[in-house]
């Protein structure tokens, strides 16, 4: 079996390796984004200047720019380096970014590890850190995103129509203490001889 350790290395033989001074010398250039793919746990204690901080395991839906997720700044077109604490990371995020499509990806050889050896300076990451933070999402809103490019989504002028389809099962998975302003609910626990006088049986769950 292969261990992820391998999975960096390979990935490292596939993708370009910098040098810390190579990367200093790149963030003298116009357009470069240097990702920082670092836990937040880890860039509280310092990133190298200028970087945006995007996690290992949020940067492809923030690459990618066919999902809602992705976060301005990110173009398969724009030159970007990677790195993270010891080079294993950014080597891997840096394949995955070509899998996507980016052209012109590059990883720190080495991490943050090897930029402190070399005497390079770190900084206190900025509060709003990236091209355009406010557009980042929680991991739910990323679940919720997914989720919704994986099905179809109608619109309520759709729903009406398919209504009309006597093979189409509605249900309203919204909790039942919740307030409605609708019409009252028929209570029912299948769609076969579903009316209002239909019994139903209530499930409890009991804590402990």
């Amino acid at each position: 079996m292969t261990g992820v350790k391998e999975m960096a290395i390979a990935a490292s033989a596939g993708i370009e390796n910098l040098a810390p001074a190579d990367v200093a010398a790149e963030l003298g250039r116009p357009g470069v984004l240097l990702v920082d793919v670092r836990e937040p746990a880890e860039t509280a204690h310092g990133v190298i200047p200028g970087a945006v901080l995007v996690p290992r395991g949020m940067l492809e839906f923030h690459a990618d720019r066919t999902i809602t997720s992705h976060l301005d700044g990110f173009d398969p077109g724009r030159r970007v380096i990677l790195y993270c604490a010891a080079g294993g990371r950014s080597a891997l995020a840096a394949r995955s970014l070509q899998e996507l499509g980016y052209r012109d990806v590059a990883h720190l050889h080495g991490g943050l590890a090897a930029w402190l050896r070399d005497g390079r300076p770190v900084v206190a990451p900025a509060r709003c850190s990236g091209p355009d933070r406010t557009s980042i999402m929680s991991p739910v809103q990323l679940l919720v995103a997914a989720v919704r490019a994986s099905i179809e989504n109608l619109t309520p002028a759709k729903l009406a129509t398919e209504l009309d389809d006597p093979f189409v099962l509605l249900v309203d998975v919204r909790e039942p203490t919740r307030p409605s302003t609708a019409a009252s609910p028929t209570r029912c626990s299948s769609r076969a001889g579903c009316s209002s006088s239909t019994p139903t049986m209530e499930l409890t769950t009991s804590k402990g």
